[in-house]
């Protein structure tokens, strides 16, 4: 199941996102329900299957992929031992995936000396330039696009590594845990609390005012490297916030007695672009000034 959730993305590249994504949960299930053992036996196997497919896809499996199988296990197995919340075992979770990241692009830039995070340019360009549905004036504003796009991502890995490193543990961790308390296995991940009642924490803001403020005075000219920091932290932090005012506005409609479905319909207005900016000043004041226990004091 590893191997063809990695290998998926060779022949059908819109199901890669979700076959990279959800590649470190079968083998932590198999360690969960059966043990360490069988999952090393694992490991080792399908690393041994990846190997005779395609070399840079095992690399990634055993660099990449592996150690959050690993750390699922290990934060299951070693559940009683720890007392860890749910909230710490998933930041442990997250710790293993960046680490596991970080090596991944280490090797492949000692490998090929470059990073795999940008895409190449050249065949980018020289795939669009084989089409024929764009103009030359299209093709060629396209192509500059493309170019600036990619002299910018190289000073945005660190934010890409932190939020695809979040994604991946949280959704991991959420299907591993699941699936473990519904078969009520003797390994099982600690719970984490209801969307609804999430709060990050508020030493949040002051970065995100920070931020904002060293935004207006770092020029970019200047001080180019640290105005990509800024841009980095300043894209983590929006993502949170959006979280925070998510998270808001599900306990608004529960506290409310939304129905269920009415409450699916008004989720998939989060998917539009146009509302981002209103469920990240939410997450914002529900940061300060903690609406959800003002509400709780008041009463019904």
């Amino acid at each position: 199941m590893t191997s063809l959730l990695i290998g998926v993305g060779m022949l059908f590249p819109l199901l890669s996102f979700w076959g990279l994504l959800l590649c470190p949960l079968p083998l932590a299930l198999l360690g969960c329900l059966d043990g360490g053992r069988w999952l090393g036996a694992g490991i080792f196997l399908t690393e041994g299957l990846l190997l005779t497919l395609s070399p840079s896809l095992s690399f990634y499996f055993l660099l990449g992929c592996s150690p959050l199988s690993v750390g699922l296990f290990l934060l299951a197995e070693k559940r009683e031992k720890l007392q860890w919340t749910g909230g710490e075992s998933l930041f442990g979770a997250l710790i293993v995936s960046i680490l596991s990241k970080l090596a991944l692009l280490a090797f492949f830039w000692v490998l090929t000396g470059r990073n795999i995070l940008v895409p190449d340019l050249a065949q980018i360009e020289l795939l669009f330039s084989e089409t024929g549905t764009l103009s030359l004036e299209q093709r060629q504003g396209f192509q500059e696009a493309l170019r600036q796009t990619a002299a910018l991502l190289p000073y945005m890995t660190p934010a890409m590594i932190l939020l695809w490193s979040g994604l991946e543990s949280l959704v991991n961790y959420q299907f591993c845990g699941r699936f473990l308390r519904r078969r009520g296995t003797e390994r099982c991940l600690p719970a984490l609390p209801p969307f609804a009642e999430w709060r990050l924490p508020a030493s949040l803001l002051p970065a995100m005012i920070l931020s904002i403020i060293a935004g207006f005075f770092l020029d970019t000219d200047q001080w180019f490297r640290a105005s990509m920091f800024v841009v980095n932290l300043r894209l983590v932090l929006n993502v949170l916030f959006f979280i925070q005012g998510l998270s808001l506005a599900f306990w608004w409609m529960t506290y409310r007695g939304f129905r269920p479905l009415t409450r699916f319909l008004l989720f998939l207005l989060a998917l539009f672009p146009l509302t981002w900016i209103w469920l990240i000043l939410l997450g914002m004041i529900d940061m300060t000034f903690g609406i959800r226990a003002r509400v709780r004091r008041r009463g019904p």
